[in-house]
């Protein structure tokens, strides 16, 4: 008995990291997993012996709940600690609205854990409409992958006047992928070309500036700064392109768990 119980001690004091982390707001839940340290063996061992068990004790509902997970300012870098997460958010009654990665040492194999979940989520209409992955390690491949696979997932634009309920202001309508892949480390110094390369091949990328509308026909929304990565000759080189159209002006194309915080 004692050995059972000092077993079960040892298991919550692992998972400390994770207490009063997720909590229901209002109409959805927050996932809180920010700024933890948490390393790829942490996610993995966590989605393996603990994640499953508190989502399947959330209730069915007929529509799946919103859901944002934040996991940015960690270490990790593998894609299966995120492929596992995001296989059992897919199983739950949720509906992954947000996932913000940003400040991670994430590289290129993510790429196709996240586009493999924009299909898997796009059978049952539950698309992610916000990736936040700046100042990770993707490269130009991982970058045109990203923007190829939101267009080839067929989830965007979502149908007008879908209000999400996780989202705020003028994003609560959003019909667009949110995309900020800025700031990689090592920078991608030819991005305005590799987004030029994805309008090419039929999938353009829109930036907007601050306030202006995004066309109704948008599928990738980046962020200007993810054109300002480049070396010292070249920097803010092409970074008012693209207003209120595809980059190149062309126009567009084609009740919480795990001792739930109350807030």
């Amino acid at each position: 008995m004692a050995s059972s119980s000092s077993s079960s001690a040892a298991a919550a004091s692992s998972y400390s990291w994770a207490v009063d982390t997720i909590w229901k707001d209002g109409s959805h839940y927050m996932v809180d997993w920010s700024n933890k340290g948490l390393s790829d063996n942490d996610l993995q061992d966590y989605c393996d012996n603990r994640l499953k068990s508190h989502l399947d004790a959330l209730p069915s509902n007929k529509s799946a709940t919103e859901c944002i997970i934040d996991i940015s300012s960690n270490c990790l870098s593998a894609p299966q600690p995120l492929a596992s997460l995001l296989e059992l958010i897919r199983e739950a009654p949720l509906h992954l609205t947000v996932l913000k990665l940003h400040k991670n040492q994430l590289i290129d194999p993510v790429c196709a854990v996240l586009v493999h979940h924009m299909m898997e989520a796009a059978k049952k209409q539950r698309p992610v409409m916000q990736l936040h992955l700046s100042n990770n390690s993707f490269s130009r491949n991982g970058l045109r992958v990203l923007i190829e696979g939101a267009h080839n997932s067929n989830s965007y634009p979502t149908p007008p006047g879908r209000k999400w309920q996780s989202m705020f202001g003028q994003d609560s309508y959003r019909r667009c992928l949110w995309l900020r892949c800025e700031h990689q480390f090592p920078p991608i110094l030819d991005s305005g070309k590799v987004i030029e390369e994805c309008e090419y091949n039929g999938c353009p990328v829109v930036i907007v500036d601050k306030g202006e509308s995004i066309p109704p026909g948008a599928v990738v929304q980046m962020h200007w700064a993810v054109l300002d990565q480049a070396g010292p000759g070249e920097k803010g080189k092409s970074k008012s392109k693209g207003k209120g159209n595809s980059w190149e002006g062309k126009g567009s194309g084609k009740n919480g768990f795990d001792s739930g915080k109350g807030k």
